[in-house]
């Protein structure tokens, strides 16, 4: 009789189990894998591992390859990148470097000043606790800008932009090195006036039109502006901006055909001919020789004696060119009015009473004439159409309104205080705002720039902030010091952060942290991948 031996039982692969992952000789580097339940990954290792024969024997296996120290060791030798920043519980720490990194923003201050800085102040106040604990190098000074002051300001102008008319200012320019960049900048009516701001400074190498526009488009799509919110398009006479055909001037009239698009006056006026030939007649009546008027560069400082010169051999003539051809009819006048004051001393006080009331009334009802006509022009004022007759009842209403009534208008008075105290004025009966529509009219209208100074201005502080010495500095990093800069009105001591800034400005160091320990595991895998492959051959 032939006895058959028994049957082995079949064995049962190991599982991953989660329970793993609590031990203390495992967490932070061991997690279940994609591949499946018969594997486990190692953060460090970035690899996957079978655990199938062995199970948690597999693991402890692991942990002594030679791949798997070499990682434990880089993790622990680079323990002090999760100390590049402190993190100080008290407020008034955090506050000091948001102040310090605005401060670096606004005067144009090198990054690499931060880290002599943060020193500077333990010397210079040593009984200080913010002093002790102020620790801002150039390396969070500049992620507390890139990440917590430019996209708190930036994301007001966009809110502005999103509900409220504006005027849009564009120009390219090719100083910064190889690239061109394309300056885009808004005009809209804040809480008292009309403020420029920067709303970004892409890379545009191909300067056509047609993708400087498309620039445009994208710019728009990605803050959710729209369009019809612009009120008038402005840049210089070249003809890629504003040509009559194939520019973006056309390009924009022909997909938003709603707001106004001009040139540079301040351009046309210094190109005029008219004007140059009327100097020419100065020069020559004044026996100077004609030449050409030099323009001083500030990158070559050995052209101010040439340009000086050139100024003191035209003076002769820029002073003739200069006085106004009135100017004797005006002094008989003032000799006139002398004697009118000296025989008719009573009535001057009822003089001038008169024509302070009658002359704020004139300004003010002259300046609003054209009001139905500036809307007709531009529908994005009032949606719907409809309320234009809402609008002439307020129009009404302003001209027969009393002068004591309306706010205090003066040669000395800004335009655009004047009507933000009119949209302040309220219904006494009802307590509404009383002109809504109309004061909407005229703060847009104050919107509308008259040149194009304000994007050579904005080139001038680029030259201030990208220097020689400041090279590498890279384009994001530019805008968001431009937009620091730029749609800020308070000094850096005058600066009051709320709990928000004050909040991102720690995310932010803690995200820039998190973000470099990622590169440094990503190296150092690499760099390990590298000697183990060299052993291997």
């Amino acid at each position: 009789m032939v006895v058959t031996p028994p049957s082995k039982k079949k064995r049962l692969p190991c599982r991953f189990l989660e329970k793993w992952q609590n031990d203390l000789k495992f967490s932070g580097w061991l997690t279940k894998s994609n591949t499946g339940d018969s594997h486990a990954y190692c953060k460090l290792c970035n690899k996957d591992f079978r655990i199938d024969h062995g199970g948690l024997n597999d693991v402890n296996k692991h942990t002594n390859t030679a791949m798997h120290i070499k990682n434990l060791q880089a993790q622990n030798s680079t323990k002090s990148a999760s100390n590049f920043f402190t993190r100080p519980d008290d407020d008034g720490v955090t506050q000091a470097e948001v102040l310090f990194a605005y401060s670096i923003a606004e005067h144009n201050i090198p990054f690499s000043y931060a880290d002599h800085f943060t020193k500077l102040c333990k010397v210079m106040f040593p009984d200080s606790k913010i002093a002790t604990k102020f620790a801002c190098g150039r390396t969070k000074a500049t992620q507390i800008v890139k990440r917590s002051l430019a996209p708190a300001l930036q994301q007001d102008v966009i809110t502005n932009l999103r509900t409220q008319p504006f005027s849009l200012a564009i120009d390219e320019s090719n100083d910064r090195n190889t690239d061109k960049c394309l300056a885009i900048l808004v005009r809209y009516f804040t809480s008292d006036s009309a403020k420029t701001r920067f709303l970004t400074m892409p890379i545009c190498n191909i300067g056509t039109s047609q993708n400087i526009f498309d620039q445009l488009q994208q710019t728009f799509a990605n803050y959710t502006i729209p369009w019809t919110n612009v009120l008038s398009f402005m840049s210089d006479n070249c003809s890629v901006m504003m040509g009559k055909n194939n520019s973006v001037m056309t390009a924009s009239k022909n997909s938003h055909q709603t707001f106004l698009t001009f040139g540079c006056t301040s351009t046309t006026t210094s190109t005029s001919s008219k004007r140059k030939e009327q100097y020419k007649e100065f020069l020559d009546f004044c026996d100077v020789e004609p030449s050409k008027l030099l323009k001083h560069a500030t990158t070559r400082w050995l052209s101010l004696e040439t340009c000086v010169d050139r100024t003191l051999h035209h003076w002769p003539a820029l002073t003739s060119y200069s006085t106004p051809t009135v100017s004797s009819v005006c002094q008989f006048y003032c000799a006139v009015v002398k004697k009118m004051v000296t025989k008719f001393p009573s009535m001057i006080q009822l003089f001038h009473v008169w024509h302070s009331s009658t002359q704020q009334r004139e300004v003010i009802l002259t300046s609003m004439t054209q009001t139905p006509k500036i809307v007709k022009r531009f529908p994005v004022l009032l949606v719907p159409s409809t309320q234009f007759a809402a609008l002439e009842e307020e129009f009404i209403d302003y001209q027969v309104s009393p002068v004591d009534e309306l706010p205090k208008f003066d040669s000395d008075t800004r335009v655009g205080l004047y009507w933000a105290s009119v949209s302040a004025m309220t219904n006494k009966i009802t307590g509404t705002a009383r002109f809504p529509l109309l004061t909407r009219v005229t703060r847009a209208m104050c919107c509308i720039p008259n040149s194009n100074a304000d994007c050579e201005s904005f080139f001038s502080m680029v030259k201030k902030i990208h220097t020689e010495h400041r090279a590498s500095l890279d384009n994001s990093t530019l805008c968001d010091l431009l937009t620091t800069k730029i749609n800020s009105d308070c000094a850096c001591f005058q600066l009051k952060p709320d709990k928000d800034l004050l909040k991102t400005a720690k995310k932010a160091c803690v995200a820039y942290k998190q973000r470099l320990w990622k590169l440094v595991l990503k190296m150092n895998f690499i760099v390990l991948t590298i000697l183990s492959d060299d052993n291997v051959t």
